[in-house]
């Protein structure tokens, strides 16, 4: 339920505070005054798009702000089952601003998506508008309301109802799995004159023998051996220099030994041994560069195999799983083209029998819409009655259709507006006044199998009479009942039923227009309502006439 709804700079309002209470509130006030404003604005609450030529001239941010109590448990559940946005204390502070093309919203002062503001708003509060709400009469929705009705109605024995539809979703998107299968399988059929050229490729990369990692293992062993084959070749280089030294180191060696002198024999002792040092490390270095030698042969097996593998690299995939799984998908496709007759057979008959089960579960599904159906149709012809639709009569036609997402019906709803008139669908056939009268009917209906905190019903009353208006507010005050009711009116029947009133007014001063709320007091209601009964010359006359409607409608 809405508890108080503040509005700022949102196109004429500058700064407005409105409390409603439980029950019907009623807003009067002249057209143009500002009452569809505050209806735009709890729409932007609802998750509505944002239109931010809507913000105040002059200023530069937009800000509407309401305040909800949640009394339907099961809505707090689903509420803080999804997001834990409800506190014990059950209230929603729900806000909305909009600022240079930025829209920023709030629940209890969280920052949501505006996804989720839509989401939890959606049980909260529903805007009925005469232009606007005509989903009822939308033939793709109406199978929505059959289920919507059967799923809710404590008269209709559905228990089972929602597991049938989920084992039918179910068993629907298996079938759709089935059908995409042999699609396939046709669509290969079509490529059977390519067996040839896919047993070439099979050979192609048969004939390589090709391992497990294998490509990715010749890569990590090739950057190893090629920074060996560098060391190799500086030691070429090394060994060939060292060879022809050492062999002038040994003839120099031997000059120095053949001198025989006390004086040198330390030095050609020194000689000596570091010539032989040098020998030593010479062999020990080509004893370690012998196992880079051996390396040689590998290395160039590696860049001989790299090669080898670069062709099916380039065809078939980068790495050896990709190729590998190439491999075994023409090995399938293969089997399966040179199987393809038999498949497709087996597939059809998978097909027909998943189908089966899903017309055996469409039946049941059926069957059980059509016991909502008739329910609904008596329910809502009587409510047609008591809203002076007297020889107007709803009805649900359902045909069998092929199978679809919502089983094998088509549902559409259907109105004879008078006696012996054809039925017509209801986008076909309903004035002004009767599309409200019927939106109203499947309100009355719906509302009471799964109530919404507040209902805000736009001009509901265009096109009908005085007499209907009876009717039409004393069926909303009805709904008042159940859900919290806010009523933009211009009917003095609407007003005199309603539990609060508000009058919403404009004013303009220094170039400047700005909307005013004021809750009406019993007498200043009274005389508005016999303004709108008599016009601006209200008198002792309309004053009294407006008392007795209040407590006729009362």
């Amino acid at each position: 339920m809405l508890k108080n709804l503040t509005i700022k700079n949102f196109a004429i309002i500058q700064d407005i505070n409105i409390n409603f209470e439980k029950g019907m509130n009623i807003l009067l006030g002249e057209t143009g005054a500002g009452k569809s404003i505050i209806i735009d604005a709890l729409g932007l609450l609802l998750g509505n798009r944002s239109d931010y030529d809507k913000i105040r001239y002059g200023e530069k941010k937009a800000i509407i702000e309401g305040t909800f109590t949640i009394e339907n448990q099961n809505i707090k559940e689903y509420i803080n089952e999804k997001y834990e946005l409800i506190e014990d204390d059950n209230i929603l502070v729900v806000s909305r601003t909009l600022e240079e093309g930025k829209s920023y919203c709030k629940i209890n002062f969280h920052n949501v998506p505006q996804s989720v503001l839509k989401d939890v708003m959606e049980n909260i509060i529903d805007i009925h508008s005469q232009h606007k709400d005509n989903s009822f009469f939308d033939e793709k929705k109406q199978i929505d309301y059959i289920d919507l009705y059967l799923e809710k109605n404590k008269n209709l024995v559905n228990e089972n109802f929602l597991n049938l539809k989920k084992e039918y979703n179910s068993q629907y998107k298996k079938l759709n799995e089935e059908k995409s299968k042999l699609n396939v399988l046709k669509q290969k059929k079509l490529s059977l004159d390519d067996v040839s050229y896919l047993e070439y490729q099979i050979q192609e990369i048969e004939k390589l023998n090709l391992k497990e990692n294998e490509i990715e293992e010749i890569d990590e062993e090739l950057l190893k051996l090629n920074s060996l084959a560098k060391i190799y070749s500086n030691y070429q280089n090394f060994k060939e220099n060292y060879q022809n030294a050492s062999s002038y180191l040994y003839q120099a060696k031997k000059d120095l030994g053949s001198i025989h002198e006390d004086f040198l024999s330390e030095q050609i002792s020194r000689f000596d041994s570091l010539y032989y040092d040098l020998e030593d490390c010479f062999e020990t270095i080509k004893s370690e560069i012998s196992t880079i030698e051996d390396s040689q042969d590998r290395l160039e097996y590696l860049q001989n195999r790299k090669q080898e593998l670069s062709l099916v690299k380039r065809k078939y995939g980068k790495s050896t799983k990709e190729i590998l799984d190439q491999y075994h998908q023409m090995l399938e496709d293969l089997n399966t083209i040179k199987n393809i007759g038999e498949l497709i057979v087996n597939q059809e008959k998978e097909i027909e029998k998943e189908e089966k089960i899903c017309i055996d579960l469409a039946k049941q599904i059926s069957e059980k819409r059509n016991m909502a159906i008739e329910l609904l149709e008596k329910e809502m012809n009587d409510t047609f009655t008591n809203l002076a639709l007297n020889n107007a009569l709803f009805k649900v036609n359902i045909e069998e259709c092929p199978l679809y997402k919502n089983g094998q019906d088509k549902i559409s709803f259907l109105l004879r507006a008078n006696v012996g008139s054809k039925f017509l669908p209801l986008s076909q056939c309903a004035s002004l006044g009767e599309t409200s009268r019927i939106n109203l009917a499947y309100k009355l209906v719906f509302n009471a199998l799964d109530p919404v905190g507040t209902i805000i019903f736009d001009e509901i009353d265009t096109g009908i009479s005085s007499n209907v208006g009876v009717l039409v507010s004393k069926r909303i005050k009805e709904l008042s009942k159940i859900s919290q009711t806010i009523v933009i009116t211009h009917l003095p029947q609407m007003a005199a039923v309603g539990d609060y009133c508000l009058f919403v007014s404009k004013n303009s001063n220094d170039n400047q227009t700005s909307t005013n709320v004021k809750e009406l007091s019993k007498e200043e209601l009274i005389y508005e309502i016999a303004r709108m009964i008599s016009g601006e010359n209200v008198n002792n006359i309309s004053l009294e006439g407006a008392k007795n409607l209040i407590e006729e409608m009362k």
